[in-house]
């Protein structure tokens, strides 16, 4: 009881921000910086966004589109970026256009899903991405010995989380990785930078219809 009430405080955005501040996400998002150098990404789909956050670390004159399904992290981001697109939505079915990014952003979002919901939001991913695409993955891995990372993990309400091994047995079998690295925080972190090139079938193009 008093864990689901202290999920739902952490899920608006000004608490949500605080958190991950403590949790020393600047210091991540150096490197997310360099993995993702200097390549311009003009249309960029953030799955499981927040309140937007990892906006900052974009060019200003990128279209950016925040996605998540809690609202008020939504609302949180809107207030503060007046002219991006915030969708309340599900990163295994999103309303976006075939072949219409050029970075997919999934960060901390893996340990929410099971392996099924996973391979479609991979999927997704795959399909949204234009040719040259990115994908930029990131989030902890189960480490049972590391008891730090079983401490959060307790209080987290991912349930699903997953060792190096079993995350790129599904990443790696609709992607091809580009840059892998792994370093130590409170959890033990897996930084993937992947392209989903000549890695797609044609059947999995299913025209639907959405943005941009």
């Amino acid at each position: 009881m008093i864990l689901k009430a202290l999920h739902r405080v952490a899920s608006f955005g000004p608490v949500y921000d605080l958190i991950q501040t403590v949790g020393g996400i600047e210091l991540v998002y150096r490197r997310f910086r360099r993995a993702l150098g200097e390549h311009p990404y003009h249309n960029v789909l953030d799955l499981g966004g927040g309140t937007g956050r990892i906006r900052n670390l974009l060019s200003s004159d990128c279209n950016y589109y925040c996605l998540d399904n809690e609202a008020p992290k939504l609302l949180h981001f809107r207030r503060r970026n007046k002219n991006a697109l915030a969708i309340l939505g599900d990163a295994t079915a999103t309303p976006v256009a075939d072949a219409s990014m050029d970075l997919a952003i999934c960060v901390a979002v893996s340990h929410h899903l099971n392996d099924l919901e996973l391979q479609r939001m991979v999927l997704e991913i795959t399909r949204i991405l234009r040719p040259g695409g990115r994908l930029l993955f990131y989030d902890a891995l189960w480490k049972p010995k590391w008891w730090p990372g079983r401490l959060l993990w307790s209080l987290d309400r991912g349930s699903n989380p997953r060792t190096k091994e079993a995350l790129l047995s599904i990443i790696a079998k609709h992607t091809r990785i580009l840059h892998q690295e792994e370093f130590r925080q409170a959890h033990e972190y897996l930084l993937l930078i992947a392209s989903a090139d000549e890695m797609q079938p044609k059947d999995l193009r299913n025209g639907r219809r959405a943005i941009p």
